[in-house]
């Protein structure tokens, strides 16, 4: 498989992650969910930062929806989405230190927004390994 292919299944790999916060969402505010993710169990301590802000977490997952419809277009269309490729890869590393820099603030989250911050990482780095190879 060449580069292009590798990038391509990042990118959608990129949108699928992307996608997972807004029916997380929408289980969280849920009856089903306020009760699955209640602050003091296992899923709602290991999914949910309490306390929850759903307004925030609203902005964020209608943000993340949009994006990752437009990573999902990259995806198809390499050649003419090399600089919103790069955007991508730039923003999961924003993600990443907004999410290091909270931790340092509320130290009582920063193991919970380190881990959270691997798949943003690992996605950034493999799309900017595979878009600058592509490049070359």
């Amino acid at each position: 498989m060449n580069n292009k292919k590798y990038l391509q299944i990042v990118l959608k790999i990129s949108a699928i992650h992307l996608w997972y916060f807004t029916p997380l969402f929408l289980l969280i505010v849920s009856d089903v969910g306020s009760r699955l993710f209640q602050e003091g169990t296992f899923w709602g301590d290991v999914i949910v930062r309490h306390p929850y802000q759903w307004d925030y977490e609203l902005m964020f997952a209608g943000f993340f929806l949009i994006w990752g419809v437009f990573v999902w277009k990259a995806a198809k269309n390499l050649e003419n989405n090399f600089s919103f490729i790069n955007f991508t890869a730039w923003g999961f590393f924003a993600v990443v230190l907004t999410n290091i820099l909270a931790g340092l603030f509320r130290t009582r989250d920063f193991i919970h927004l380190a881990i959270d911050s691997i798949p943003w990482l690992t996605l950034g780095l493999l799309i900017i390994i595979f878009n600058k190879q592509r490049k070359t």
